[in-house]
């Protein structure tokens, strides 16, 4: 089937189809104006009731969620008020219970240097926890007192946990 019509003069029509169109609109667009004007006028003032009304609602749905959330972050911040009282409160009591444990523990260590039912590697380290921890009694001159008769243990002791070297006990290893 043969065309009459080639594709270069379709092209070329369908410019000319273009610019037909743009000046029969800029011909006929100032009489048709006015009543697509008027047109969507009407359009305009029959959805603007509902748009107001819509938009009225969501003002007042705002304004309504905007007094709950004051109410809420005034109760929140009431709250928070007594938790950090409460906060406070809880850690003074842990500060004592730190320095209570502290003192068990420093205290435990001091009772295992003295006790001879364990053996001498039990108690030398247990004296050495007691001055790390800042136990400075006189348990501290009978823990460097077994650190000089036995030396070896003093060293496998600091070897293994080099924070429980004492400073007096420098020549030891």
């Amino acid at each position: 089937m043969e065309h009459w019509i080639t594709l270069p003069v379709l092209g070329t029509m369908r410019v000319y189809i273009v610019v037909m169109l743009v000046m029969l609109m800029v011909i006929i667009w100032p009489r048709i104006k006015p009543p697509v004007a008027r047109f969507l006028g009407r359009m305009r003032r029959i959805k603007t009731p509902v748009a107001t009304l819509e938009l009225e609602a969501e003002s007042n749905a705002l304004k309504t969620g905007v007094l709950e959330m004051d109410k809420t972050s005034a109760a929140l911040a009431a709250r928070i008020g007594r938790n950090s009282e409460d906060l406070r409160s809880l850690e003074s009591r842990m500060a004592a219970l730190e320095t209570l444990m502290l003192d068990i523990n420093v205290n435990q260590k001091k009772h295992m240097v003295f006790d001879e039912k364990l053996p001498m590697e039990e108690r030398m380290y247990a004296g050495l926890n007691y001055v790390s921890l800042g136990g400075n009694h006189r348990t501290k001159g009978t823990v460097i007192e077994m650190c000089k008769d036995n030396p070896a243990l003093y060293r496998m002791a600091t070897k293994s946990s080099p924070h429980l070297a004492i400073d007096e006990l420098k020549n030891l290893h």
